[in-house]
């Protein structure tokens, strides 16, 4: 399966809960609802079961309580290495915690900018031509 690049730089593909989802694995789902209860609020399977940031269905956690998904759904930007603001201080605190989330959004950025070098335009004009072009969200 290939990357998913998630608003946050997570590969999608590679979470537990987005595998079980396209396996459709109940009991799977229902384990990482346990292993993710731990310490925290009950999930159930419903609550985990996720398509991915972009897909039909997304997990209760991403709809309700991840702030760098709702802020990129805002700003209609693929992820948060195509936003004018990268690195603003709610990605880079939690990139803090996931170098792997911050080596992919570092790597899109490095990418995007270089082909931005290329054409002779200016990032913020570059993005602001991409998120134009992008479909509206919800």
């Amino acid at each position: 399966m290939s990357e998913i690049i998630a608003y946050c730089g997570l590969d999608c593909a590679k979470c537990e809960a987005f595998l079980a989802t396209q396996k459709n694995d109940r009991a799977e789902l229902e384990r990482v609802a346990q292993k993710w209860s731990e310490g925290g609020a009950k999930l159930t399977a419903e609550d985990v079961t996720c398509d991915g940031c972009f897909g039909k269905w997304v997990s209760k956690y991403a709809r309700s309580n991840c702030a760098i998904r709702a802020c990129g759904v805002d700003k209609k930007v693929k992820n948060c290495a195509y936003c004018g603001e990268y690195k603003c201080e709610k990605i880079a605190k939690f990139l803090q915690n996931a170098p792997k989330a911050a080596e992919n959004l570092d790597t899109i950025r490095k990418s995007w900018t270089q082909l931005t070098n290329i054409s002779g335009i200016s990032v913020d004009q570059t993005l602001l031509r991409y998120v134009q072009r992008l479909p509206r969200l919800g």
